[in-house]
């Protein structure tokens, strides 16, 4: 055992005292991963104290071990550079944090932490923080982090942190390359300096109160900023942002046409692009007060994942270009104004796994094969003119030609057969969207980074 430097006993039932564990017959231990199990007993990093070159220590998710947070009496002896805490009901920070200039990456999630962030965390060398769903509170103060900081990766999200974002957030975080704020109580608009801070990638403000329009962020690959107050129309200068994967407007008050410029963004487009395998080709632009036909734009993402237009004014009828989505997974146009048939050529979409156009004014008979013979009915209702499986209303069936000499049958059963057909000629074909709440797909997670 004196040779080992990588041990992993994550996700177990392991239940013993952990205080007792003989991590002193570990001296060349350099990465100790304990997590996912119910170790108990009271537990002081001091046991740690000798392993001089542990670097990499995870203990997250141990909900019975209490954890002692003010001893700095072993400060000298252990150079952590990356550490877990997450989920071990913590009340403090622990303080011998002030001291780990090595720090690269600290997660502290799911604790009962209170208050504010400590301002000595921002003032290490730590890129990356995580301190989401804490009840930390207050508004983010000016002296948050510094000129200086290093800081990659901050995650802040389920807090109830209130108040406006940081002005001058590209000055005090100038290499941040992903944040998270989601779900707390921020409200105004979002400040222009988010669009000078030149590495973010991976922006999330879902949940808040921000309100006012959409500021130009050029460089993001996913941008989340669903269930706010925005207003106003969606703007063209998101089309510039030509490397966008994911982009989540739901559940604001946008209105206005859907724009048809959206062909710009080339990886929804490109399958050469590469990046949908960090950030999954996905628009979401349901629950607000969109209006208009959907562009005929569109229909050339040809390397979207998920489209959800649902829950507008949306009105007209959706091409059967639609068709050629060859990766499209999810689609969702349903409780809008659209018309018209669902076209046969739907039936292409062959990893098409949710799909929905409920509450809409569609007609015709329903597309059998592949992946329609997969959806119930709520896929459907809300359709008066819409037949056939999986709803009971069945399609009208052309009458046979009588014999010619009974010319008043004829006449009879011609009227009749086109009643029944009308509603399956007048139109063009039309489909749908889906969308997957908080889990896109069940592969999509927006907390997993």
């Amino acid at each position: 055992m004196t040779a080992l430097q990588y041990l992993d006993l994550s996700n177990n039932q392991f239940s013993d005292f952990l205080p007792t564990f003989p991590f002193h017959n570990l001296p060349s231990i350099n990465t100790l991963i304990l997590s996912g199990n119910k170790f108990r007993g009271k537990f002081s990093f001091s046991i740690f104290a000798n392993l001089s070159k542990l670097s990499h220590l995870d203990i997250s998710y141990n909900p019975y071990l209490e954890l002692e947070t003010e001893s700095q009496t072993w400060f000298p002896s252990i150079k952590l550079i990356e550490l877990s805490l997450a989920g071990c009901n913590l009340r403090k920070v622990p303080r011998f944090l002030s001291s780990r200039n090595n720090l690269k990456t600290l997660d502290l999630s799911d604790n009962l932490l209170e208050g504010n962030i400590p301002s000595w965390l921002m003032h290490n060398a730590t890129l990356q923080l995580w301190v989401r769903g804490n009840n930390l509170s207050g508004p983010l103060p000016k002296t948050f982090g510094n000129k200086s900081s290093r800081l990659t990766s901050l995650d802040i999200s389920k807090n109830s942190f209130y108040g406006p974002l940081l002005e001058d957030i590209h000055l005090i975080f100038p290499e941040l390359l992903y944040l998270s704020a989601s779900y707390n109580g921020f409200n105004g608009g979002i400040p222009p300096s988010f669009g000078r801070l030149k590495r973010l990638q991976s922006l999330d403000l879902s949940g808040n109160k921000l309100h006012g329009e959409i500021p130009f962020l050029p460089h993001l690959r996913l941008l989340l900023l669903r269930g706010n107050h925005l207003e106003g129309q969606i703007p063209h200068r998101l089309c510039q942002m030509r490397h966008l994967g994911t982009l989540d407007l739901s559940g604001n008050n946008l209105s206005g046409h859907i724009p048809d410029c959206f062909d710009n963004i080339t990886s929804w487009s490109d399958f050469s692009d590469g990046h949908y395998l960090y950030y999954l080709p996905a628009l979401d632009l349901s629950s607000n007060r969109l209006t208009g036909s959907i562009p005929v734009q569109i229909t050339q993402l040809k390397a979207l994942i998920v489209l959800n237009l649902s829950h507008n004014k949306l009105f007209g009828e959706l091409s059967p270009e639609l068709g050629k989505f060859r990766d499209l997974e999810c689609l969702d146009v349903s409780d809008n104004k659209l018309f018209g048939e669902l076209c046969p050529e739907l039936t292409n979409l062959t990893f098409l796994a949710l799909f929905n156009v409920s509450f809409n004014n569609l007609s015709g008979t329903i597309p059998v094969g592949n992946q329609f013979d997969t959806f119930d009915a709520s896929s459907y209702i809300g359709n008066p003119g819409l037949c056939g499986m999986p709803l009971s209303r069945k399609c009208g069936v052309v009458v046979e030609k009588p014999p010619k000499w009974n010319d008043n049958v004829v006449l009879s059963n011609m009227a009749t057969a086109n009643n029944l057909l009308f509603p399956c000629i007048l139109f063009i074909p039309v489909i749908s969207i889906v969308y997957l709440g908080d889990l896109i797909c069940t592969s999509f997670r927006f907390d997993s980074w």
